[in-house]
């Protein structure tokens, strides 16, 4: 075990960095997605509540406990959740404010393939997949499919801890799209701010051509996709877009600003304030 510090607005949490030390050396050094901090150094505090939906090893989860929130985290990836877990020991002052649930978030109950792609699991690409049969292997684990419980979003937000949620961090690699719209009335009636991962989607026809029919379609199906999730989040008031940017990493969006990322489909992190919504500006 390699053991390091990480020190984050203005706080500390140790982490073991034997695998994805690289991922690890960039948030130390504030260039992974420092809007994401900004906006949980804003959020969390004592007597708050977090819910992070794709926790991965926990770099986000272990920021919300040390500014002060209890933190519920969803993590159904097998291998990311022992490197949760793991960190989660070198932090016994923080993991009591931790639950770490093993499950996906999705739009019922039942059970699904985790497919962790050529990298494998336990990199932060995991996603579900259609179902498959038989084993697979690939990437550093050695290990690609992994069958995990799947939990209906509703239901879930129905518990205190979701009620409570002053946020809601969701990065779980094109999944929002099915969970996003699951969670809608949930969102409606309690408006926690919202840390949104948009992920894109597999585009790889347009080799063919800008006009070929299968990127079209697939455009087109990813756009009304896109709408729908964006129709669930239609009580906010207050939308931004991570820029990247450490010394403004919010930027406000208007309507036009929607529109174009509906269409062109773009990654993006977005903030969605709730009654405590923050900028303001």
């Amino acid at each position: 075990m390699s053991e390091r510090a990480i020190h984050l607005a203005g706080v500390s949490y140790r982490v073991d960095d034997t695998s994805h030390p690289e991922f690890w050396d960039r948030l130390a050094s504030g260039t992974f997605e420092p809007a994401t901090v900004a906006a949980l150094a804003a959020l969390c505090g004592p007597g708050r509540n977090v819910v992070d939906v794709g926790a991965w090893l926990g770099p986000f989860t272990l920021l919300a406990a040390a500014l002060g929130a209890r933190v519920l985290a969803y993590e159904p990836d097998p291998v990311a959740r022992a490197g949760l877990w793991a960190n989660l020991a070198l932090n016994p002052t923080l993991s009591d404010a931790i639950e770490v649930r093993a499950e996906a978030l999705w739009a019922g109950d039942g059970s699904a393939l985790l497919d962790g792609g050529d990298h494998g699991l336990g990199n932060s690409l995991s996603s579900l997949s259609p179902a498959r049969t038989g084993a697979e292997t690939g990437g550093p684990t050695g290990v690609r499919l992994a069958e995990v419980r799947t939990v209906d979003a509703a239901r879930a937000a129905a518990e205190p801890a979701w009620r409570d949620a002053a946020v809601v961090k969701i990065d779980i690699e094109g999944g929002e799209y099915t969970v996003v719209p699951a969670l809608a009335a949930f969102l409606a009636e309690h408006r926690p701010s919202v840390l949104l991962s948009l992920h894109s989607f597999d585009l790889r026809d347009l080799r063919y051509g800008r006009f070929h029919p299968r990127t079209t379609l697939k455009r087109l199906a990813g756009a009304r996709r896109r709408v729908r999730l964006f129709r669930a989040l239609r009580h906010y008031g207050s939308w931004h877009l991570a820029t990247g940017d450490a010394g403004q990493p919010w930027r406000r969006l208007s309507r036009r600003d929607l529109a174009a990322l509906a269409v062109r489909l773009s990654e993006c992190d977005l903030l969605l304030g709730g009654p405590d919504a923050w900028p303001q500006n």
